[in-house]
């Protein structure tokens, strides 16, 4: 008998495939790492946030940015409004 995780020991990890929304701060690809997050499993998705206003964020760049508490005030619907 063979263990089944021997089975998949020296396959590759299928490559990420882009999800075509990105984070409104870092402007990266949600289904990328942000750079300088801490990933604790390199397979595992980043984790992001989505906002009441439905912007999206990886988890580390709207806690850069505000902690661990949720905004009062999106900064991409500040930005939205400063624009126009």
């Amino acid at each position: 008998l063979i263990a089944i995780s021997a089975l998949f020991e020296d396959d590759e990890a299928p490559e990420t495939e882009p999800l075509g929304t990105r984070c409104a701060l870092c402007k990266l690809d949600l289904a990328f790492e942000a750079h300088g997050g801490a990933a604790h499993d390199a397979s595992a998705p980043p984790v992001i946030a989505v906002l009441r206003c439905h912007h999206t964020f990886h988890s580390s760049c709207i806690e850069d940015v505000y902690g661990l508490a949720e905004p009062a005030q999106c900064i991409a619907c500040l930005d939205c409004e400063t624009a126009h």
